[in-house]
Parts: structure tokens; sequence; C-alpha cells
């Protein structure tokens, strides 16, 4: 998403989105977007009130390697947990969840 909102009024590339979430609703499927960091935060905070699930990664660089984790921002219409969860990508198992036992 990011190409567009560079190349277009962040309200037309709003628009369009809920244009095609709903024309994809209405057929029984769901609408998955991906956005990087580089748009704007109040773009960023319009595109998420207009969403039903928001999930963030994050990758962060230490000592040790590469740390990857997500955590929900929002579910509507159901409880979550908002906290971090590391993960790991594998191939031939997609994504493995590290939680640690307490």
């Amino acid at each position: 998403m990011n190409p567009m909102f560079t190349a277009l009024q962040p309200g037309h590339v709003i628009n369009f989105l809920q244009s095609i979430a709903a024309r994809v609703k209405a057929n029984g499927g769901k609408l998955c977007v991906t956005v990087g960091t580089g748009i704007d935060k109040a773009d960023m905070m319009k595109l998420e009130e207009n969403s039903d699930r928001v999930i963030e990664t994050e990758l962060q660089n230490s000592n040790h390697g590469q740390n990857r984790r997500l955590r929900i921002k929002k579910l509507r219409d159901s409880s979550y947990s908002d906290r971090w969860t590391r993960f790991q990508m594998e191939i031939g198992k997609g994504i493995i969840f590290l939680i640690r036992r307490t």
C-alpha cells in the first residue's frame, strides 16, 4: 500500500480500499492489506479505524540475531490480548509462536 499512499491522496486510497473491501466481503471473502512504516501516522490511524483487524509486526536486531514479534492491535467484536509475542518462520510449517511457559 505504501506506493499508493506516495502517489495518490490518502483519502482516495482509503476510499478505494473501503470500496474493494465491501465488494470482497459481499462475495464472502476477506481482504488482507500490508502497510509499511513509511506512511504518515495520521493516514495509518485512518486505515486502522476503517479496519476490522490490525496486526502489527516488528523486526528487532540484537547481538544474538534478529527477533520477530507481533501483536494484535485491533480485533473488532472479539476479545484479545495486545501483548507482543515472539515468532519465527519455518519452511513447511509457517509461523511458529515462541511462548515462554511460566
